[in-house]
């Protein structure tokens, strides 16, 4: 007779029996007394090495924040007040796997390929006055309002006088004017801002959905902030920049920091300089005031 095997837990996931198939599973032993492998080992091979699978998409999202927030925790506390500069005069936040040359790459901490780890959320590790250029390549709108304008302000502090801070961030104005228009057609212009790469992997119906995709629901990578022109100056010009222009891709007062933009994310894209004023005032050659 074949008892019913017990539910049990697998990687923190409950196992029950009807998961494995429609009838208990009978384990025959060989001859020399040793168990064989179940008829559906895999399946249970699955869960060990790959849990996501078995677990619901809201439990993976709140675990996939867990484990960043957590990371930023642990690295906060052990990482030095102050990182070295690494003899470099360019900054790059958020650079994920692209890298710049002559560039100190800074990103989250659980990217291991970082030269140096960075919460743009807090206080900037570096000292006043170090940087020639900062870039930020769609980072920004990772982070709240509050947090944006604190890192406006630490750009500022850590930028040389004369220095350059790039962002580039997603342009609601943009999305916004499609949304706006009258015919059916000229909505759905929305859909081919993105790259065919991405919208491939989309469920987005409607215009609405791809602006709230965009600005919002951007899998565990949220978006928390949205940009216009405006809001980008004006936050800017609060942190202590005077100097504010909108640029076009690929194109800068400081030649470092051009050439580094995604060309295929330019038609969603804002492109922002902000300067802080050298000593004695301004040159011409600077950007134009605002």
């Amino acid at each position: 007779m074949v008892t019913e095997p017990k539910p049990y837990w697998v990687v923190g996931t409950r196992i029950a029996p009807d998961h494995l198939g429609d009838k208990p599973l009978e384990y025959p032993k060989p001859s020399n007394g040793r168990r064989l492998r179940p008829p559906n080992r895999e399946k249970i091979d699955k869960m060990l090495f790959n849990p996501r699978r078995r677990l619901e998409a809201h439990v993976i999202d709140a675990l996939d924040v867990m484990r960043i927030e957590w990371a930023a925790v642990k690295g906060r506390w052990f990482a030095p007040r102050q990182l070295s500069t690494q003899g470099k005069e360019y900054l790059q936040l958020g650079s994920g796997n692209d890298h710049i040359n002559g560039f100190l790459n800074s990103c989250y901490f659980l990217n291991k390929k970082a030269e140096a780890w960075v919460d743009i959320r807090f206080p900037l590790p570096f000292p006043d006055n170090c940087w020639r250029g900062i870039y930020a390549h769609h980072v920004v709108e990772h982070i709240s309002y509050v947090d944006a304008s604190q890192l406006f302000a630490e750009c500022w502090r850590t930028l040389q006088p004369g220095g350059i801070f790039r962002m580039v961030v997603p342009d609601l104005e943009v999305f916004i004017k499609l949304f706006m228009k009258f015919d059916a057609k000229d909505r759905s212009e929305i859909f081919s801002l993105y790259p065919k790469t991405i919208m491939n992997d989309l469920d987005v119906l409607t215009p609405l959905e791809m602006i709230d995709y965009v600005f919002r629901d951007n899998k565990f990578n949220r978006h928390c902030s949205a940009w216009d022109w405006e809001t980008a100056k004006t936050r800017l010009m609060k942190a202590g920049f005077s100097r504010v222009v909108r640029q076009e891709v690929n194109v800068s007062r400081d030649a470092r920091l051009a050439g580094h933009d995604k060309p295929h994310w330019s038609k969603f894209s804002l492109y922002v300089e902000a300067q802080r004023e050298r000593v004695g005032g301004f040159a011409e050659a600077d950007i134009p005031l605002a």
